[in-house]
């Protein structure tokens, strides 16, 4: 389920069927790291997008959680978990993160969700159907992942 007025009708309906959100982690860098941050998004959202074609009724995609990645990630990571408790508290019991900024490994012990970070390919330059083969393998190689949150 994604995040719009039809998905979300539907999750608040079926919310014993989904157990899973997953949260696009976006960086926000204007200046000269605009370009790499549109880029590292642009991944982020189209492999959460395939994500959630497969496990389309188990999962829904927040609205991504978008943050200026500059010094620590202290605060920040404070507000995400704040996102990730009011989820859960909603009735979510798994929690995913996808991102493509490598700095969040730093911080994923002190996460409450499983981190999935993933080196950001730029897909503006692919035809879309190339576009399309790319983020679908990707998808199935996390599969495990999501097999093992849900055992």
């Amino acid at each position: 389920m994604k995040w719009n007025t039809k998905d979300i009708k539907v999750y608040q309906q079926q919310k014993q069927y989904v157990d899973t959100v997953l949260i696009p982690l976006l960086p926000m860098s204007p200046g000269k790291e605009l370009a790499r941050s549109v880029t590292q998004s642009e991944y982020s959202m189209a492999i959460s997008d395939e994500l959630e074609r497969m496990y389309q009724g188990r999962l829904i995609v927040s609205l991504p959680f978008t943050y200026q990645p500059v010094g620590s990630y202290e605060s920040v990571l404070d507000q995400l978990n704040q996102w990730i408790h009011a989820w859960r508290e909603d009735g979510i019991k798994h929690v995913v993160l996808v991102t493509s900024d490598s700095e969040w490994r730093s911080y994923e012990t002190a996460l409450s969700g499983t981190l999935i970070w993933l080196a950001a390919v730029s897909l503006s330059t692919m035809e879309p159907k190339e576009r399309m083969n790319i983020c679908s393998q990707i998808a199935q190689d996390l599969a495990p992942i999501f097999k093992k949150e849900w055992s």
